[in-house]
């Protein structure tokens, strides 16, 4: 009687990727690697520089759009090929091969900016602001400049803050930023500039407003 043998497993005759070398550069995909590790095997030079072309144009088609706008686009095309090749592709190129070196050496770090912000929600740029314009001289273009960064620092404020700010904090935190350059005063209904700097006591953050003004209130007709 005939004996029968044990059928072999359909999993063991499964290849996975586990099993497989790694994908160096992943935006080309294992295809293209396999083929790049294929050029080795080709024994005439020419040949095996041509099938290179052609990988290389092929890698063209899979690249991700952004390196195309780049001015070595061709360059990096190739650069990847040998990168793929392990170095070791013995081809005609148009580009000098680089070195394994150059490739693995790493970026050079950027040191972190450890400027003090004395105010987050103001930013550093707020505190450069109020220093260039307490350097600038006394005048109506100062007055605009003031109102527009103090009316920004209070909106900054209220979008970071859950309590109202008032506005001699808005005063005391323009003096503080410019090194109290500036001389903001606040006799609880206006702002001004320091009479002892300026010629004029003006208003650099509302209008100012004419004695005995009064605020009309807009009338509103309903729309025939």
């Amino acid at each position: 009687m005939k004996r029968l043998t044990r059928p072999q497993n359909v999993l063991d005759e499964l290849d996975y990727n586990t099993q497989r070398a790694d994908i160096l550069l992943g935006e080309y995909g294992r295809n293209v690697q396999d083929m790049v590790a294929s050029l080795p095997r080709i024994q005439d030079r020419e040949t095996r520089s041509r099938y290179a072309a052609a990988i290389v144009q092929v890698m063209g088609v899979l690249n991700p759009p952004v390196y195309r706008d780049q001015a070595d686009y061709k360059h990096k095309l190739w650069d990847h090929l040998h990168i793929m090749g392990k170095f070791c592709l013995d081809i005609e190129t148009p580009f000098p091969v680089p070195s394994p070196e150059i490739v693995a050496a790493k970026p050079q770090e950027i040191p972190y900016i450890k400027n003090r912000i004395a105010y987050r929600y103001y930013g550093k740029q707020m505190e450069r602001y109020l220093q260039r314009v307490s350097e600038m001289p006394d005048g109506g273009e100062k007055n605009m400049y003031t109102s527009l960064l103090g009316s920004f620092m209070k909106s900054s404020c209220k979008s970071w803050n859950d309590e109202n700010v008032s506005d001699q904090a808005i005063v005391d935190h323009m003096n503080e930023l410019s090194d109290n350059k500036l001389n903001l005063v606040y006799d609880g209904q206006e702002y001004s500039l320091d009479m002892s700097r300026s010629g004029k006591s003006v208003n650099p953050l509302i209008k100012d407003k004419k004695p005995g003004s009064k605020n009309k209130k807009k009338k509103f007709f309903k729309r025939k």
